[in-house]
């Protein structure tokens, strides 16, 4: 199906949109968020406050939420239900990419609680030799202290079901296995699978407004920079950071306040610095699996019959990998130089993370 002839959902669908990770979650979430009041006048319930229900759903539902960071309260998953539940909403829309990662039972739990009468999945699917590089530097930033080269050892090695390093990647991103599962809790013709684009960042809010049946553009990015990733500097700086805190022994809840909403929020929320590189390419050795994965998942979900929104080819890895270019990662010597004004920033980030604490535990 092409995009432009995507429907408006029956009234009184929920629509729950589980990512999964690095598939444009964060900024829908944050359009989402902003447009909540306008939202609203038009019929559509995002519940909140926040940005996503990560609190809530990890109360009321068992969803991770971050290692350190504050507890989930039931009066939040209340709240959250209430919203879900307003016999006045004509759609509702939750998006968590923990849903992405969700066992049966939580799959399960999940539609019951949150998929009313009529509830609809979307997920969104992005080629692999694309997705591989951004999900490890979101790993890092979750703490994964493997290198480059060792994780995407694990992700492609042999199948691990019991590792949290493959499962973290292979849980929300085997399609056909995350399409078949949330298919069998709502039915198959109420799941929709987007290919997505690398060169079209509207597409995903796009699709969304014209499900919700609102104005198109509503959900279109703001200004802020949200959830960027991390250039390879900046993220080999972090790993750093992750083997130091993991060599001492320092506990969830410092790693939280200083990392997570120190340093790591001073990268995000800042433009990537020119002269930091990207992470490099896949290495020529983990090209052949990436094939064979991708074309069994095109393969995959034409046998299951979901609804895709776009071509199903576009997720096919080329045979071949593109001229090796990770020497523009590195310098001349082959060295990793991490910019100045970038660890400046990191430690700006600390230090604000550190003074933050100071006066939590003053207050």
């Amino acid at each position: 199906m092409s995009p432009r002839d995507v429907a408006r959902l029956p009234d009184g669908t929920h629509l729950l949109h589980i990512g999964p990770q690095k598939t444009g979650s964060t900024a829908l979430q944050f359009a989402l968020h902003r447009q909540r009041a306008r939202l609203r006048e038009l019929g559509v319930v995002y519940p909140g406050p926040g940005v996503r229900g990560r609190y809530a759903l990890g109360a009321g539902l068992g969803y991770s939420t971050p290692k350190g960071g504050r507890r989930p309260t039931q009066k939040a998953w209340e709240r959250m239900l209430a919203e879900v539940h307003d016999p006045s909403a004509r759609v509702v829309c939750v998006s968590s990419e923990a849903f992405g990662r969700a066992t049966d039972e939580q799959i399960a739990e999940t539609v019951s609680a949150l998929g009313g009468a009529r509830p609809h999945v979307l997920a969104v699917a992005r080629r692999y030799d694309r997705l591989l590089p951004s999900q490890w530097q979101q790993r890092v930033k979750a703490r994964v202290t493997l290198s480059y080269d060792d994780w995407l050892r694990v992700v492609l090695g042999p199948a691990a079901p019991r590792d949290a390093v493959w499962r973290n990647v292979w849980v929300p991103h085997d399609t056909v296995q995350l399409a078949r599962r949330w298919g069998a809790a709502v039915g198959s013709d109420n799941l929709t699978v987007l290919v997505a684009d690398e060169h079209d960042h509207a597409l995903l809010p796009s699709v969304v407004e014209a499900l919700l049946g609102v104005p198109p553009g509503l959900l279109a990015s703001g200004d802020e920079v949200v959830n960027r990733s991390l250039g390879y500097g900046e993220v080999e700086l972090l790993r750093s950071v992750n083997l130091h805190f993991a060599a001492q022994g320092y506990d969830d809840e410092l790693y939280h306040r200083l990392v997570n909403r120190g340093l790591v929020r001073a990268l995000v929320t800042s433009p990537r610095h020119p002269d930091d590189p990207p992470i490099p390419p896949l290495p020529a050795w983990a090209w052949a699996p990436l094939v064979e994965r991708s074309r069994e998942r095109v393969e995959g979900l034409g046998r299951l019959g979901v609804r895709v929104v776009g071509d199903p080819s576009a997720l096919l890895v080329p045979d071949e990998p593109p001229a090796d270019d990770t020497a523009a990662a590195s310098g001349s010597d082959g060295a990793l130089r991490i910019p100045l004004d970038v660890v400046v920033r990191a430690l700006g980030g600390i230090v604000d993370g550190a003074v933050r604490d100071r006066e939590t535990d003053e207050s």
